[in-house]
């Protein structure tokens, strides 16, 4: 139940994120976030961390900043395809003025 609300609950009013058990990799990054939500009566949210889990986050964030470039490499060439792609046919109407 408790990874239920952690991945399935979304109020942005929440602003204080009691942490009692173990998380890592994508779990702790939504416990973040669910503090972290944008509303208008609060500016920032609040981790208070039982397990000592927080030291995981440096790790944790470089693991999916190095997934986010991946995937951002990734995204430039699908799009440079799908230019690529569509102007391929347009080359044989095109004419160089001599």
């Amino acid at each position: 139940m408790v990874d239920k609300l952690l991945t399935g609950f979304d109020e942005p009013k929440n602003t204080v994120l009691y942490i009692d058990k173990p998380l890592k990799g994508h779990n702790l990054i939504q416990a973040i976030a669910r503090v972290n939500r944008l509303h208008k009566n609060k500016q920032f949210g609040y981790l208070i961390d039982y397990r000592g889990i927080l030291k995981e986050l440096d790790t944790t964030i470089e693991k999916y900043q190095d997934w986010l470039n991946v995937l951002k490499e990734a995204l430039i060439l699908l799009i440079l395809k799908v230019c690529i792609t569509a102007w391929i046919p347009n080359i044989k109407n095109y004419q160089v003025p001599l």
